[in-house]
């Protein structure tokens, strides 16, 4: 279901109660994609995470959108490549 470049509107994250399927953006600000760990929570008290890479596997986010997340984005800091995940963290660092 990942559908473009802008990764924040792109939708194939599950929502774990309502099972719709939420775009980045929404998850981050349901708190069900948490950036800062890189976890997809599993549970409705949201107590419960798994990786991104697990949450592709039981099929809770789209492998294309995941590989998006968790691939390199082009940003590199010192000399290292950093995923596109890491970038959102620093953003929200920045941000705060």
């Amino acid at each position: 279901m990942y559908d473009g470049p802008n990764i924040i509107e792109s939708k194939g994250i599950v929502h774990p109660e309502t099972r719709e399927i939420l775009t980045v953006g929404q998850a981050i600000s349901m708190r069900i994609l948490d950036v800062r760990t890189g976890r997809i929570v599993t549970s409705v008290d949201k107590r419960k995470g798994i990786s991104i890479e697990q949450a592709t596997r039981d099929g809770l986010i789209d492998p294309k959108l995941a590989e998006r997340l968790i691939g390199p984005c082009g940003t590199t800091e010192d000399g290292k490549e950093v995923t596109l995940l890491e970038a959102i963290q620093r953003e929200l660092y920045d941000a705060e």
